[in-house]
């Protein structure tokens, strides 16, 4: 029974100091995400971190995939509106509307970032990127399905931009807190895949007519 009582304590302290983690990069960016800061964020002695996680970059990065994994459920679901490019579009600008309002994106890019600095960190810090490139992938795949256009295109690569794109905008946007640009391209690609819809659904773009 101690050994269940003193498991569970663990459990939840490692993840308060994560939940601190996420915060502190959130708001005071990855240079202010000292160990003493997410220590006093999470309210614990600065030693536990280094006892459950061995140093601060695993840290970043468990703070990183507890991040990806709140977001991931909502992407999930929002993935399943999406049958056509117009969906595609729809879905892209509710998803980054919302990610700029949540702490998610800019933890994100602010790892990226750090992961140019510390370049040990970058190969984890993709891996950790590797879930969104898949869903991703699947958004397109399901806007592009049963056409032509499916054979010709590689949905990986197209996946892969679109999260560098996303990414890209979420730094802009912290830099200059002007979301513009990003509604700007949105309602570019609102208005093509208005005419692109209708012809990717015509008979003579469909795969076996």
């Amino acid at each position: 029974m101690r050994d269940a009582v003193g498991a569970n304590e663990s459990s939840e302290a490692k993840q308060r100091i994560v939940a601190a983690a996420i915060d502190v990069i959130a708001t005071e960016g990855f240079g202010g995400a000292t160990a003493r800061a997410i220590a006093r964020s999470a309210g614990c002695n600065q030693a536990l971190i280094y006892y459950y996680f061995g140093n601060i970059k695993q840290l970043y990065l468990a703070a990183l995939g507890e991040s990806c994994r709140r977001r991931m459920d909502f992407y999930r679901a929002k993935i399943g509106e999406i049958h056509s490019i117009e969906d595609l579009a729809r879905v892209g600008e509710s998803l980054w509307l919302d990610d700029i309002r949540s702490s998610h994106m800019t933890v994100a890019a602010e790892m990226v970032s750090a992961a140019l600095q510390h370049p040990d960190l970058g190969r984890e810090v993709v891996a950790q990127m590797e879930p969104w490139v898949a869903i991703a992938e699947e958004a397109i795949s399901r806007a592009i399905e049963g056409t032509l256009v499916a054979k010709l295109v590689s949905t990986h690569d197209l996946a892969q931009a679109l999260v560098a794109l996303f990414l890209g905008m979420e730094l802009m946007y912290h830099l200059d807190h002007d979301a513009g640009l990003s509604k700007r391209l949105f309602a570019m690609f609102s208005r093509v895949s208005k005419i692109a819809s209708p012809l990717l659904s015509s008979p003579l773009l469909r795969v076996g007519n």
